[in-house]
């Protein structure tokens, strides 16, 4: 194995695959045995400490004779060197250089309790600034590439708790029914795979929450807060690796923070915890396929494991991902059949006999080089030359390959049908039928959430600038492209890997002109998991169209200083998606809860969580509605409906809940959406007028609810 860092990543990563596996297999034959909660703590503390105990046995009887020898070995070399092999010196982790980067985790967590507590966002700000000042220090050259891991592990930790730590509770979308989902797991120490919910097939969630519940103890909000943040953290550092194979250090370590400092990193991510899983098994299998020096049975057992895995963590990373390597098998065969160059060597053999098409060829010689007209006088040698490559490309076969393929299919829909009452497979169906049957809106923005955003007008001309600064890094992740194709790259990228990536690429370019496909998982989200293969094409791209401007000037730039330009390019970024632009040059306009308590987002304070709370014990099945945000958050603890932009839809009788902002706004926040999930006519509307006839049956200052039922009849 190439570093450590591998070789952890791999330890988590099958981790998490056997307490996932564990614990299906519990809940499938525990309730044989009689045991009627097969998921409860000490059957779960039992189950996996007797499985630590049982591998450790098989590995001792395994190696022992090898790590006999490896330890005798290790107390001589300790005598002749009076000191342990690979000691490190504890005066040369004590240096600013080696400390620098650990100040940014203490200083996120520190700065959300600030904000938390205060409402003071300058720890947080700090922490913003010296994520750039590093990464630059990084690109002049300040640190040594072996410190490059660890700096991408500390950046990716703090920018993911800066936000996660926001608020006591959990906040965001998707997060809040995996909570309520996972959390009747632990109540009923059970796990119903038939429950028609498509969340409730990821186990990702719904086993692996419990299971680290029991194990850390410190209650599953703070589970999803941290625990599972830190293990998106590793994705990164996996990536560093997967790019550093086949770039120089400084390209894979900017290629990394591009795909660090986008937003969705850090805030859509964040909650959505089953593809935060899926994410780290698809990178994992990168890491395998690319810069793990394995054999080909250990390469392809790894392979299958985290590919298997990330159908059952993600049902939409799992789609996407069979898309690409599909797409990507037909580009390695048609690169090995080259389909292109026999046709045209099959025209120049039926030619040769004819003596006018012979002329033609003979004045043709300099346009079709000198290899063609070898074929043609040499077949023999010809038809050696092919046996020889077709040789070789068997002992480099990769790990992409149709039987790996026809596995993952069959093992996805398995799955996909016999859990959750086939309720994803169900909607797999739907929306393959419904792109299918819109085709003729091929590239209508009102179809097209990806072409959408793209035209969309922003409110101010600071978010202008933002959109163009997005829109100018897909343009040079396009010129990246274009340079691969051209053989222009100048780096050492796999032919897996370059498969790979002409494939995402031509699903990214799917999201913008494909009518309801990138809605399907949101286009944030599918540039997202985009970058986790084409993050390097940017910095590809941008070396590209600097050196072409470098021609043009006549100046000598030195690769040191274009690398040092994309790195300030990147931190401006950094600047604008951490909203930290928008709050020094425009506080009316925030987009970060990290930086500005009043931006109205999908989260709950303990008054809110309180009066939650309430309409869980007295709702008495009532319908419950809230408006945009407040509905996204009650989820989590009692069922709840949005109130509809058209009030008399509301249903009665029923609960209307309002939280913090919206009593200090005194209005509700609603929306219509239409076509490919666009929203439109959102806005704030007063919360007078629903209202109207219902009285207040809960208040603790910072939460209200009303009913059309009287206080004291609850």
């Amino acid at each position: 194995m190439e570093s450590n860092g591998q070789i952890f990543l791999l330890t988590v990563g099958l981790s998490l695959v056997s307490l996932m596996l564990i614990g299906f297999l519990m809940n499938l034959l525990y309730p044989l045995l009689g045991i009627n909660k097969p998921l409860s703590s000490p059957s779960i503390l039992f189950t996996i400490n007797l499985f630590i105990l049982f591998t450790c046995l098989i590995l001792y009887v395994m190696n022992r004779g090898r790590v006999y020898h490896r330890i005798s070995g290790t107390l001589n070399e300790m005598v002749l060197r009076k000191s342990p092999p690979h000691s490190i010196s504890l005066k040369k982790l004590a240096t600013p250089t080696f400390l620098f980067p650990f100040l940014l985790p203490i200083l996120s967590i520190i700065g959300a309790y600030a904000m938390n507590v205060y409402n003071f966002n300058g720890v947080t700000i700090l922490m913003i600034l010296l994520i750039g000042i590093l990464t630059f220090l990084v690109s002049v050259g300040r640190f040594p590439p072996k410190f490059y891991p660890l700096i991408i592990l500390l950046i990716s930790i703090s920018l993911l708790l800066h936000k996660s730590l926001i608020t006591s509770y959990i906040w965001g979308w998707d997060i809040n029914y995996e909570y309520f989902l996972a959390n009747q797991v632990i109540s009923n120490s059970i796990w119903n795979e038939n429950l028609p919910v498509s969340y409730n097939s990821m186990l990702s969630v719904m086993i692996l929450a419990p299971i680290l519940n029991s194990f850390i103890n410190c209650g599953l909000v703070w589970i999803m807060k941290v625990v599972y943040p830190f293990i998106f953290s590793l994705v990164p550092v996996g990536l560093y690796y997967v790019f550093r194979k086949q770039t120089s250090p400084k390209i894979a370590f900017l290629s990394v923070f591009f795909f660090i400092i986008q937003f969705t990193f850090y805030t859509e991510m964040l909650a959505l915890l089953r593809q935060q899983v899926a994410e780290l098994m698809l990178v994992l299998v990168l890491m395998v396929t690319i810069s793990a020096p394995l054999n080909t049975r250990n390469r392809s057992l790894l392979v299958v494991i985290f590919g298997m895995s990330i159908i059952v963590a993600h049902y939409g990373l799992a789609s996407i991902m069979m898309i690409i390597l599909i797409l990507s098998l037909i580009l390695i065969y048609i690169s090995e059949k080259e389909p292109l160059n026999r046709f045209k060597n099959y025209w120049l053999s039926s030619v040769r006999h004819n003596r006018v098409m012979s002329v033609i060829l003979f004045f043709s010689g300099y346009f079709l080089g000198v290899n063609n007209t070898q074929k043609i006088i040499s077949p023999q040698q010809t038809r050696v030359s092919e046996k020889i490559e077709k040789y070789r490309s068997r002992e480099k076969k990769g790990v992409i390959t149709s039987s790996f393929i026809v596995l993952l299919v069959l093992f996805l829909l398995t799955w996909y049908i016999y859990t959750s009452n086939s309720t994803i497979f169900e909607s797999l169906v739907d929306i393959v039928r419904n792109i299918a049957e819109n085709l003729y809106s091929f590239m209508d923005p009102n179809t097209t959430q990806g072409l959408n955003l793209m035209m969309a007008e922003q409110t101010t001309p600071l978010r202008n600038l933002h959109k163009y600064l997005y829109l100018s890094s897909q343009f040079f992740i396009g010129i990246g492209i274009i340079t691969l194709l051209l053989g222009k790259d100048g780096m050492n990228f796999n032919r897996e890997y370059k498969a790979l990536s002409l494939a995402t690429f031509l699903v990214l370019v799917g999201g913008v002109m494909v009518p309801f496909f990138s809605s399907q998982m949101n286009t944030t989200r599918l540039y997202h998991v985009a970058l986790i293969i084409l993050a390097p094409y940017c910095v590809v791209g941008m070396l590209t169209i600097l050196n072409l401007l470098k021609k043009f000037l006549r100046r000598n730039f030195s690769r040191k200083a274009l690398l040092k330009v994309i790195s300030i390019y990147f931190i401006l970024l950094l600047l604008f998606d951490t909203g930290l632009v928008y709050q020094a040059l425009d506080k009316e306009h925030p987009s970060s809860i990290a930086l500005n308590s009043s931006y109205d987002f999908p989260k709950f304070n303990p008054y809110e969580l309180s009066g939650a709370n309430w309409l869980r014990d007295n709702s008495h099945q009532q319908t419950i509605y809230a408006d945009k945000y407040r509905a996204t958050v009650l989820g989590s603890v009692v069922p709840c409906k949005e109130i509809p932009p058209y009030f008399d839809l509301v249903a009665s009788p029923s609960f209307i809940f309002l939280g913090t902002g919206n009593l200090e706004r005194g209005k509700i926040l609603v929306y219509t959406m239409t076509g490919s999930n666009i929203v439109q006519q959102e806005g704030y509307v007063s919360s007078q007028e629903i209202l109207k006839s219902r009285s207040k049956v809960y208040d603790n200052g910072g939460s209200n609810i009303y009913s059309e039922v009287s206080p004291t009849a609850i």
